[in-house]
Formats: structure tokens, sequence, C-alpha cells
């Protein structure tokens, strides 16, 4: 996140204007949100859906009409869309007229400076500074301390403040960096880290919109953010759409203890029988060799007499039985 100016645009004696620094790495790893940012969630000017923006850190605020990078976290020149992804970003892959396709839809993007007349609500996505600045109360300019306020020519110095301070202290966010950088002074929201700690998890989970889902059809999401990016590219959402969600809550949910017992008794019967079948098998296998043993041991002796009877016929000997009697 590029560090917040100490100084306002303008140079006045005795202000010295120190721009923020601008990303110089490509894919650059964005630095955590402050305890101010964290509190700021997208509103309905914040454009954070499209499937133009899908691959990129852009957003459209359509109030203020400018294009903002949440990774950077300031407003960047429509007209130079692609060329600051390709600077800044690398690994966000878009197609060569993405920046055409950008300025089509989103006619009317201005790359000007902008500053709010009054305080306003923080613009999601822009970078709120971590310390309050010195807001002139006329001209509404924001400085980083009183020094810095004392010497810069303010446009309204004849405004009548009835009475009222010269200046106020506040934080601030700026829409464009650059030479003519210009802070303006913003509300925070009441609510505190301590009372309800929010982390980049529960931001993107607080800005899904609430939508209807039926509880017996299964489908494919039409918000692409929603956290089942892998079943859908893996084919898993299209392999169940033939299924209502409560059969296929039956068959993920574990069972309670009633059903755990009468699931054991129904198991219990298919592998009885499977047992039961396995030992008649290998009681006919048993009786099946028993009978190839004892066919093998008639034939062994039937063979074993033809020999001894071709014995005798050609040597001209008694047989066994006239040896044995003799």
């Amino acid at each position: 996140m590029p560090a917040l100016s100490s100084g306002d645009s303008q140079r006045t004696s005795g202000n010295t204007n120190r721009t923020p620094a601008t990303p110089n790495q490509r894919n650059k790893v964005p630095t955590p949100l402050n305890q101010y940012e964290l509190l700021i969630l997208p509103d309905e000017h914040s454009t954070i859906d499209d499937p133009l923006l899908r691959c990129t850190p852009y957003i459209i605020n359509t109030k203020y009409k400018v294009l903002i990078c949440t990774d950077c976290r300031h407003c960047v020149n429509p007209g130079r869309a692609s060329e600051h992804l390709r600077k800044y970003h690398s690994h966000c892959k878009v197609g060569t007229k993405f920046t055409t396709e950008v300025i089509t839809k989103y006619p009317g993007l201005i790359n000007e400076t902008i500053h709010p007349r009054d305080i306003i609500n923080p613009v999601f996505g822009l970078a709120i500074s971590k310390e309050e600045y010195t807001v002139c109360t006329r001209c509404r300019r924001s400085y980083v301390n009183l020094s810095t306020w004392r010497h810069h020519a303010c446009a309204k110095a004849d405004t009548d403040l009835e009475g009222g301070q010269e200046h106020f202290p506040s934080h601030v966010q700026t829409f464009f960096l650059g030479p003519n950088i210009c802070y303006f002074p913003v509300s925070l929201p009441a609510t505190t880290l301590d009372e309800g700690r929010r982390d980049d998890f529960d931001v993107f989970q607080s800005t899904f919109q609430d939508l209807g889902v039926s509880e017996q059809e299964v489908g494919e999401p039409e918000d692409y953010r929603v956290l089942n990016q892998f079943l859908l590219k893996e084919g898993w959402i299209k392999h169940v759409s033939g299924y209502s969600v409560s059969e296929l809550f039956q068959l993920t949910t574990p069972p309670q203890e009633d059903e755990i017992l009468l699931s054991s008794s129904l198991m219990h019967l298919p592998f009885h029988a499977l047992q039961t079948m396995v030992i008649r098998t290998a009681a006919e296998v048993r009786a099946v060799f028993c009978a190839m043993r004892m066919t093998l041991t008639l034939n062994q002796k039937s063979e074993r007499a033809r020999q001894v009877e071709d014995w005798n016929g050609v040597m001209g000997l008694v047989t066994e039985e006239e040896w044995a009697s003799s």
C-alpha cells in the first residue's frame, strides 16, 4: 500500500511536498489493511463482482466514476488500465483489448483531481491515513501537521467561520497519486476493532448478496466468487446436479445413534450371506479336489496293472499272484 503523503500538493513556502511512493515491483504483495481500512466495507456505489474485472484487483466506484486498484489502494487512469496491470500486477492476465472494454462498459470514468467539499464516508478500496491530518476548515485541504497547514495558500481565505476553528484533525484519503495529489477528510465509522475484529475473510464474506437458494435444486452458482471454484472446475457440481439438496444431505450427514444400530444390523445381513457363500464354495472346492485325487489314484493303479501284463507277456514270467503263492 502506498504511504500517504505528508503534505498537500500545493507547493507553498515552508510546505514540503512529499508524494507517496508508487509500487515499483512486479507482483508486489499488497500491504495488509490497517486498523481503519478493515472497518470499511463495499457500499452500493462499489462494483466488485463484474466478470470483466474478475482476474484483476480493480473495482469501480460509480458515485465518483473512478477505477480503483484495491492492491495499490488508489485510482488508476482508465486509459492505462492494462499498462498498470503489466507494470505492477503482471500475474493478472487480461486480453489485449481490456482497456477498451473497460472504457466501453464504463463510459465517463475520470482521471482528474477529485476533492469533495464536505467530510464524506471513506471510499472502499482507497488507503486511509494511520494518523490524523490537519484539515483547513475553509478549503478542506489536508496537511500532515499544523506547521504545514500554516504555510498553505487557502483558496477561501475570505470565508467567515463565525468564530469557529480554522482547522480540525481528521483521517484522510486521496483518489489519485501524482504531483497534484489532493487529500480530503473522511468520517470513520464508530465501530472499533475491539468490538468486533474483522479480517480479510470477513470482509470477503460481507460482500456477498443475500440470494434465494432453492433447497431442491443443485446447479452452478451465479456469483463466481463463491468458495466452490474447484468443485465447479473439476465437474463435481455437474455430477450432482441431478440430485436434490436433501438427498445429498442424507449422504453426507453423520448418522444418529439409532441409525448406527440400524445400519449395523443391515450391514450384518450381506456380510453373513457373503460368509455363508464363501464357506459353501470352499466345501464344494474341497469335494472337487478329493474326487480328482481319487480319480488320479485309480488311474495310477490301472496304469501299473497294464505295465505288469505287458511285462509278463514279453518275458513269459508268472504273474505276481503265482509268484506270491509259490
